[in-house]
């Protein structure tokens, strides 16, 4: 479990609408890792992100850009909707 220095890193799970629509949002972007936290223990999982983020985060998707994190879906659709160099 690693947040990519390059390209999208997103924690999806099944199940989770919003983790669907991020990543058909994302569908045509160069660099998109998915990974899904079905499997990962709840308490490694946070911790980990935690880390990451300095923030406590217990919802999903989690998406980040070049090792930065943006947020969940609505994050993620308004920095697209904004940055200019968000183009696939």
């Amino acid at each position: 479990m690693d947040v990519k220095a390059v390209g999208y890193t997103i924690f999806t799970k099944s199940n989770c609408s919003y983790c669907t629509k991020v990543k058909a949002l994302l569908g045509t972007a160069d660099d998109v890792h998915i990974i899904n936290c079905d499997h990962i223990p709840k308490p490694e999982l946070f911790k980990f992100l935690e880390s990451k983020t300095e923030q406590t985060i217990r919802t999903y998707p989690m998406v980040f850009l070049n090792g930065k994190y943006i947020g969940g879906y609505d994050e993620t659709k308004t920095f697209l909707e904004f940055d200019l160099n968000a183009t696939f």
